[in-house]
C-alpha cells in the first residue's frame, strides 16, 4: 500500500473515531522542547491529527530533553521527547524506556549548519583547533559528537580538544571573548554571525549523511500498557511531521503559537517511520567518542509496537 492511500485510512480511521465524542478520547500528557526537531506534537495537536487519533493530549513544555525524561520516568508525563543520545544513555544505564516514534532529522542534502570562527582570529583548519577550547550546545549533545567527529575527520585531534557548553544565543559572545575557537551554528544565530565569522565546514555530516536527532519515548511500563494508545500516539506524530513538511507556513505558525518564536517558514525534516538504520551512526559514532557509556544496538530501543 501505498504511503498516501495509509495515511489516508489513517486519517478516515481517526475521524470515524473522533465523532463518537469527546468521552471517547484518552489523556495522555505530553513532555516538549521549544525547538523544531520536537515540534510534532504541536503540529499534531493543533492540526488535529491528536483529536482524530483519539488522543487528548495535554503538552508541557519544558526547557531540556533530560528534565522531560525525569519527568516520565517520574510518573508526570507518559509520552516526551528528547535527543536520541540522551535516551541511549537512559537506557543504556538501565532506565527502561523506549523510543516509539523519530522526530527531527539531520539530511546532509538540506543542512545549514555551519562550523563557524571569528573573521580575524588564528583558526583556519580543524587541526587549529588542537589544544583548543570549542563550544556548542549541552555535552553529550548531537552537537557535541558532530564537532568532534568533524574536528577529527578533517585533519584535527578532537582528543585534544576541550568541549564547553555555550547557549547558541551566547556563541558569538564566547568567540569574540577568545572563551571558545569554534562552533557549529544554525540559523538564526548563523546568520546573525555572519559578519564577524568564517565558515570552516559542516559538523554534523561528520557523524553520517543522515540520521535522527530527536525522538518521542515512554517508559516500557506504559508501553506495556497502553499498546493501543501508544500506537495512535506514534501515528498522529507521524502524520503531524509529514504535514508540517507539506505546509510550511502553516506549521510556522502553530510553532510560534507554542514557543513564540517567528520562523517565517518552518524549515525542520522528518523521518517517517522508525528505522534502525537512522539511529544506529548516530549511538556508534557516540560510543567512539565515549559520550556514550557503552554500545547500543538500535534494536534494543525501538518499540516494536507490540
Amino acid at each position: 500500500m501505498k504511503r498516501s492511500a495509509a495515511l489516508a485510512g489513517l486519517a478516515a480511521l481517526g475521524a470515524t473515531r473522533g465523532r463518537a465524542g469527546a468521552q471517547s478520547l484518552t489523556t495522555v500528557k505530553f513532555g516538549s522542547g521549544s525547538v523544531e526537531a520536537n515540534a510534532q506534537g504541536f503540529y499534531a495537536q493543533d492540526a488535529g491529527f491528536f483529536q482524530k487519533a483519539g488522543i487528548d493530549a495535554q503538552i508541557t513544555i519544558l526547557r531540556s530533553g533530560p528534565a522531560i525524561a525525569a519527568a516520565v520516568v517520574g510518573g508526570d508525563l507518559q509520552v516526551g521527547v528528547s535527543n536520541v543520545i540522551s535516551l541511549a544513555s537512559a537506557r543504556i544505564r538501565g532506565i527502561p524506556l523506549s523510543i516509539i516514534a523519530p522526530g527531527g532529522i539531520f539530511d546532509a542534502k538540506d543542512a545549514t549548519e555551519e562550523v563557524v570562527v571569528l573573521r580575524d582570529g588564528p583558526i583556519h583548519s580543524a587541526k587549529d583547533l588542537n589544544g583548543r577550547i570549542v563550544g556548542g550546545q549541552s555535552i553529550g549533545s548531537t552537537a557535541h559528537l558532530a564537532l568532534l567527529a568533524w574536528i577529527d575527520k578533517n585533519g584535527g585531534d578532537a582528543s585534544s580538544v576541550k568541549y564547553t557548553e555555550v547557549p547558541p544565543s551566547a556563541s558569538l559572545e564566547a568567540l569574540q571573548q577568545g572563551r571558545i575557537f569554534a562552533v557549529a551554528l544554525q540559523d538564526p544565530q548563523l546568520s546573525a554571525a555572519a559578519p564577524y565569522t568564517r565558515k570552516l565546514g559542516r559538523a554534523y555530516e561528520a557523524v553520517a549523511k543522515t540520521y535522527v536527532l530527536a525522538a518521542w519515548f515512554a517508559l516500557d511500563a506504559w508501553l506495556g500498557k497502553n499498546v493501543a494508545v501508544a500506537r495512535h500516539v506514534a501515528d498522529a506524530l507521524d502524520q503531524a511531521g509529514q504535514w508540517a513538511m507539506a505546509n510550511r507556513v502553516e506549521a510556522a505558525t502553530i510553532f510560534e503559537k507554542y514557543t513564540k518564536v517567528h520562523l517565517g517558514r518552518a524549515g525542520e525534516q522528518f523521518a517517517p517511520a522508525l528505522d534502525a538504520a537512522m539511529f544506529q551512526p548516530v549511538f556508534d559514532s557516540a560510543t567512539k567518542y565515549k559520550i556514550l557509556p557503552g554500545p547500543l544496538g538500535a534494536s534494543d530501543i525501538l518499540w516494536t509496537g507490540k
